[in-house]
């Protein structure tokens, strides 16, 4: 058994665990979207993040194992707004048309975001923007349904 500290609890768990299996043993969510239980983790989406006292940097906790005497932090403010932008840039990559998606109201993304607190983005990727100017192209008239169009006349739009 190794000793680690989750959110200032002292706990024990089995060697080789991932920073996210002891975390769920101590009985606290962290958010994911790539990890598959039993799967080999590959933290690629980065939303599960946390942090480790002693490590600059922020670490994916489903391919973080535990060691003996790691502190680890998983809801401080640092996490929160690094998990934030995360899952903002996901979804400014993301289609973003859920009103219309089999997923809606199912989808783990938008439960996260939802969670997060995220009710706009700040991130606008290419695929906000196609879905923008798809979104634009729908809702112009037919240039015959406005006079004001080139080589419209007047009659045209009745």
């Amino acid at each position: 058994m190794i000793n680690i500290t989750i959110d200032s609890k002292p706990m024990s768990v089995e060697e080789g665990a991932t920073v996210l299996e002891a975390c769920k043993t101590a009985g606290i969510n962290i958010p994911t979207l790539c990890y598959l239980e039993k799967i080999q983790a590959i933290g690629a989406c980065r939303v599960c993040l946390v942090e480790i006292e002693g490590v600059k940097d922020l670490v994916a906790s489903c391919v973080m194992p535990v060691s003996d005497g790691m502190k680890i932090q998983t809801n401080n403010r640092r996490v929160r707004e690094a998990r934030k932008v995360v899952v903002e840039l996901l979804l400014s990559e993301h289609e973003g048309d859920c009103k219309t998606c089999d997923r809606n109201e199912d989808c783990e993304l938008q439960s996260i975001a939802r969670d997060l607190g995220i009710r706009e983005l700040r991130y606008e990727g290419e695929n906000v923007m196609r879905v923008k100017r798809r979104r634009a192209v729908r809702m112009k008239a037919p240039p015959h349904w406005c006079a004001t169009a080139p080589n419209a006349s007047p009659a045209a739009g009745v």
